[in-house]
This record gives structure tokens, sequence and C-alpha cells, in this order.
């Protein structure tokens, strides 16, 4: 088997948080620089701001699932994928997600698995 034809599963792919995370978590002292999501009429997107600060799109950081490559990404997060989440709030198990996103994808234990050498990993 070659590298070609081993699968390989992007763990981080840019599923962003929900975007309360920091909003309902801090500390009422800390709400004023939490940051938080709003949307930016000028540019028609959902942006994280940081205190006063207007920073990054959060659509940028949650392209798992969108239609289109970078640079496209999706302009709110009611369009963006809830993927993996999304499942797991409606009561999927780990094993339906990965079979979902990964079809034919075979589930096996750790414990069957051999680590592979410090210079492959």
């Amino acid at each position: 088997m070659s590298v070609v034809d081993i699968p390989i599963i992007d763990t981080d792919s840019h599923v962003t948080e929900p975007p309360d995370l920091w909003t309902s978590r801090l500390p009422a002292r800390y709400q004023d620089d939490a940051p938080r999501v709003a949307w930016d009429d000028e540019t028609s997107e959902h942006r994280w701001v940081i205190g006063d600060e207007v920073a990054s799109p959060v659509g940028v950081f949650a392209t798992a699932g969108w239609k289109e490559y970078l640079p496209s990404y999706p302009p709110s997060l009611a369009e963006a994928d809830a993927g993996a989440f999304g499942m797991a709030l409606a009561g999927a198990t780990y094993d339906a997600i990965l079979r979902h996103y990964y079809a034919g994808v075979e589930i096996a234990s750790s414990n069957n698995v051999t680590a592979a050498p410090p210079s492959v990993r």
C-alpha cells in the first residue's frame, strides 16, 4: 500500500466553537472584553468581536462541510455546517458520526493498532 492509498482523516477541519462559548461561561466582570460574535452589516458576515475590536470573520474558521474551498467561507453561522457537533446534539453516537462523514471506514479498537515508529509520526 502506498501513501496515496491511505485515507487521511483531517481532525482539524475548522468546525467552529459555539458563538456563546465565552459570553455564557466567563464571570460578569470579564464580559465587556469577552470574545463574542456579532453581525457586520458592512461586510454581511458574522465576525468575532473582542472588547471593542472587530476581528476575523467567524466563517473563516467554520469551513468544514462548506460547499466551496477557501478563500470562500460561510458568511453566517447559520450557513456553517453544524457537523459532528450538530449530530451529537441530535443523539448520534461517535461511530454513527464517523460512518456518516467517512463512508466505508473501519472502526477498530486502539488496542489492536500498532504505533508507527517515531520517524513516521
